[in-house]
């Protein structure tokens, strides 16, 4: 069984056992350099799509956000620094954005 399937798996049971409003928002991690304006981009995916008039708002305490890290080998070690920012310090920050 692969990791991704599991995780897929897991989200889909959350959405059934839950009334909140589940969203699983991806980031793959599969070459040696890291787009870091890119994954800010789709880490605030959600929150993005919100501010679109077609798209229905939830409020935070009826929506689930579900963050995939899809880690591949190949990675450089500078996804430590990432991971670092992003669950230590809990805030990335880019020269143009910022995901906290």
């Amino acid at each position: 069984m692969g990791k991704t399937w599991k995780i897929k798996h897991d989200t889909e049971i959350l959405r059934q056992n839950t009334t909140k409003h589940v969203e699983e928002i991806c980031v793959q991690f599969n070459s040696s350099d890291i787009d870091w304006e890119q994954i800010v981009y789709i880490l605030w995916q959600y929150y993005l799509l919100q501010d679109k008039q077609d798209y229905v708002k939830y409020s935070k305490e009826n929506c689930i956000i579900v963050y995939h890290l899809d880690v591949s080998s190949c990675v450089s070690k500078n996804i430590n620094d990432f991971f670092f920012q992003l669950f230590f310090l809990q805030h990335i920050d880019t020269n143009s954005s910022c995901f906290h």
